[in-house]
């Protein structure tokens, strides 16, 4: 174990510089290597037996995954521009839900009259697809914003925007799905489904208004920005607690990312050492987060989804590109910046590498009823392994090459 870590990360980070060399995301070297560990390749490639994760070692990955996806929603916050959202916020809230939902259709839809199942378990499947991935889009759209790329119309900042609460609406409607599901449940559809609207707002009051009782330990200058950083992912950690508590409807996603937000409105200077120390963190954290993302995914289960997954996957992408042209139809947006959109809404990664297996373990678990069995799991692990491998290399490179020919550098 002391060895195989060091070895796994050197060889991500070697990955990674070949891929920047290539004009690619380095996270694509991240995932390659995670895939080449992984515990399906190692039983292919019986010399990386010794060197690859087991299956309990990925397990046991979800706090590492956890933190990542905190630092996430912290940058995508201290990211936003107020002044972008006061403009463009309408369209914002339209790109945060109309892919999900034509995404989810088009797959509920092709998976019930095609593939023949049940129309629950068609939405359970769809809504694990349909998230987008904060993962590869959040780091591509600060990167933009670095460098001046589509800031005057404020692109990047109504990408960001707009993919948490895309996340929000996909692991809601999941939710929804298992509950419908689940053999003991007690819980009303209608109760469940209202949850949302709910939920989304006191994430964003909760998220705002934690700048008050947390702004003279932000402000104080003898706290070293390291602690300030720490404390901020202890109170992610208390958020996702009171999410899981259940005591009432709140986004713990949400309310990260607007205290964030809230964090860059009321204090800049501070705002800005937190961002430049996220920043830093970052660079470790994205080659942990993307090596295990790619040493979960089974090659094995990809190859036998065959032509029925790769038809299913492409209905749905090209279901939620129809939803992101619609939702900036009246946007000041030109056709290239449009299209710009439509590649940085494709990637898929966390979502789905996160809860993908959850229907089948649950269903082991005796928690759900799957009416076509254990087969029906292992259909949306597969499916979500899909997604990923085709979608989140997809989606990075398409945003790395296209957003100089699409978008305007400002000066």
């Amino acid at each position: 174990m002391l060895i195989k870590i060091p070895v796994i990360f050197l060889c991500a980070f070697l990955a990674g510089k070949i891929s920047e060399k290539m004009k690619l995301p380095a996270l694509l070297g991240y995932m390659a290597t995670g895939l080449l560990f992984s515990p399906g390749i190692s039983e292919i490639l019986t010399p990386l037996q010794q060197l690859s994760f087991s299956q309990s070692e990925l397990i046991s990955s979800g706090p590492f995954r956890l933190m990542a996806l905190f630092i996430i929603l912290y940058r995508a916050g201290l990211g936003l521009d107020k002044a972008a959202l006061r403009e463009n916020g309408h369209t914002a809230l339209k790109l945060s839900f109309t892919p999900c939902l034509a995404e989810a259709c088009a797959i509920t839809l092709f998976s019930h009259y095609a593939l023949g199942f049940l129309w629950i378990e068609s939405a359970l499947l769809a809504f694990i697809i349909a998230a987008v991935s904060p993962a590869v889009i959040v780091p591509m759209m600060l990167k933009l914003q670095e460098d001046k790329i589509g800031t005057g119309k404020k692109i990047p900042t109504l990408i960001l925007a707009s993919v948490t609460l895309d996340d929000i609406l996909a692991i809601t409607g999941f939710g929804v799905c298992l509950a419908l599901l689940s053999i003991n449940s007690t819980e009303a559809p209608l109760a469940i489904i209202i949850f949302l609207p709910f939920a989304i707002v006191t994430g964003i009051a909760f998220g705002w208004l934690l700048i008050k009782p947390l702004k003279s330990f932000l402000t104080r200058p003898e706290i070293h920005v390291s602690l300030k950083v720490a404390g901020l992912l202890i109170l992610a950690l208390i958020l996702k607690n009171i999410e899981e508590s259940n005591l009432f409807p709140f986004s713990y996603l949400l309310a990260i990312m607007t205290f964030g937000f809230a964090i860059r409105d009321h204090l800049q200077h501070q705002a800005d050492e937190l961002a430049k120390a996220f920043q830093n963190i970052w660079k470790v954290a994205e080659v942990v987060l993307f090596v295990l993302i790619g040493a979960m995914v089974d090659l094995r289960l990809v190859a036998e989804m065959g032509l029925e997954g790769l038809i299913l996957l492409t209905l749905g992408l090209s279901a939620r590109s129809i939803g992101v042209y619609l939702s900036l139809n009246k946007s000041k947006l030109n056709l290239k910046e449009k299209f710009f959109c439509v590649i940085a809404y494709l990637p898929k990664a966390t979502v789905q590498a996160t809860i993908g297996g959850i229907a089948l373990s649950y269903f082991y678990d005796g928690q759900i009823k799957l009416y076509q069995g254990a087969q029906m799991g292992e259909f949306i692990v597969a499916m979500a392994a899909m997604s990923i491998v085709i979608t989140a290399p997809l989606g990075a490179i398409g945003i790395r090459l296209s957003n100089q020919r699409l978008l305007t550098k400002e000066n």
